[in-house]
């Protein structure tokens, strides 16, 4: 069998570690040649035997604790806005959380008081809440560490879990005066604050990504989203992955060209300044050369698809800018 190159978009990778973990859940299937993982883009590029199926690839980066998906440029720009929201989200709640938890650690660490029962209920709701809230840490961290892989995931888990476990044991101590030595502190707010900050870390982080890879989203808002395709002698506009080769496509005023081809009816003025730079439309006529996500600016045009796609000049482009990103 031949050997295929594909790209899949990659889910829950943070640090050098994740990277590490996806490389080697996949050069550990037998017929995987070649793995390159982009952490800044999320997503890994594959050269494989063409038997190897997506399932078989899904499957040994999920025992890992990460998603291997298949995905269009469109999807990867939704995700990456959805995953700043998400980590947003998570901040507001743990730190709604956090703060009071830390408050009131405080306050009974500087009145020098015995730590009431009340007080000791209160911090251990708030940190259990917390850590429900971030619980993706502790699964995501725990399965790296029984692949013997750990990561950054990993770190927080043991560092946060620890402190969670020795104060609800401490807490046990205190509220039943069992007098058990070297429980007598309680550090639920070191477990609360520290997953409150961490959650900070990586809505900055999520931030700071999409700027770095903000001429490639830039790219993904100038694709083209839909197209009118005569099938069965009418014009349905569809997306832009149901055209195929050979269908005739319509372009009308102001529209988006959503694929390559060729003009094989009416005139008009395109504007080529996403692909290009050339500021001024250049006029088509029947036989000139379309290409994908410029602009019709004037008249009425029908093309045959020749290219779509990955086969487009655009895509093409974005396929060069991801490439750059892997060296």
């Amino acid at each position: 069998m031949g050997s295929i190159s594909k790209t899949y978009g990659v889910k829950g990778m943070h640090c050098a570690g994740c990277v590490a973990s996806v490389e080697k859940a996949l050069l550990d299937i037998k017929d995987v040649h070649l793995v390159s993982v982009n952490l800044n883009l999320e997503n890994v590029k594959i050269e494989t035997d063409s038997g190897i199926s997506f399932v078989t690839l899904h499957d040994a980066v999920q025992n890992y604790g990460y998603t291997l998906v298949e995905e269009t440029s469109k999807e990867f720009s939704e995700r990456k806005e959805d995953e700043i929201n998400i980590w947003l989200q998570r901040l507001i709640y743990t730190g709604v959380l956090g703060i009071p938890l830390l408050i009131i650690a405080m306050f009974e660490m500087m009145q020098g008081n015995v730590m009431g029962i009340e007080n000791i209920l209160i911090q251990l709701f708030l940190t259990t809440s917390i850590i429900i809230i971030s619980r993706h840490f502790y699964i995501n961290g725990f399965i790296a560490l029984l692949h013997k892989n750990p990561n950054m995931n990993s770190l927080v888990a043991l560092g946060t879990g620890a402190a969670f476990i020795y104060s609800l044991i401490s807490s046990v101590n205190l509220m039943y005066e069992m007098e058990i030595q070297g429980f007598d502190q309680l550090y639920f707010e070191s477990a609360g604050i520290i997953l409150v900050f961490i959650t900070l870390g990586r809505y900055l982080e999520a931030h700071a990504r999409s700027r770095t890879t903000q001429a490639l989203m830039e790219l993904f808002k100038q694709a083209p989203r839909t197209g009118w395709v005569k099938k069965r002698g009418n014009w349905q506009e569809v997306s832009v992955e149901e055209i195929e080769k050979g269908d005739e496509v319509m372009i009308k005023p102001g529209g988006q060209i959503p694929v390559d081809g060729v003009v094989i009816e009416g005139t008009s003025f395109i504007n080529e300044a996403a692909l290009t730079g050339e500021a001024l439309p250049l006029g088509k006529q029947v036989g000139d050369i379309l290409m994908g996500a410029s602009i019709n600016t004037s008249g009425i045009l029908i093309m045959k698809a020749e290219k779509v796609g990955k086969e487009t000049v655009f895509s093409r482009i974005i396929q060069m800018v991801e490439d750059t990103q892997h060296t």
